[in-house]
């Protein structure tokens, strides 16, 4: 099986506020660090050894279900 790499569902932190500028990489993290049973529950983010991965489809579902409103 040949998966090219834009392919990919996931994105790391850095490409995902470089390809989404809305999203700052520290609003990002501190999104990641207090909601991050709910986000894995979700399937917003995975781990891929130490790195954090996005899944961008189910990232914005997140933010329209206002999975942020909750602060």
């Amino acid at each position: 099986m040949n998966i090219k790499s834009n392919n990919s569902p996931f994105r790391s932190i850095k490409s995902f506020c470089s390809a989404f500028p809305e999203f700052t990489f520290g609003g990002v993290k501190w999104l990641i660090f207090n909601k991050r049973s709910e986000l894995l529950e979700q399937g917003v983010i995975r781990y891929w050894g130490r790195k954090i991965l996005i899944h961008e489809e189910n990232f914005f579902k997140y933010i329209m279900d206002c999975g942020t409103s909750k602060f």
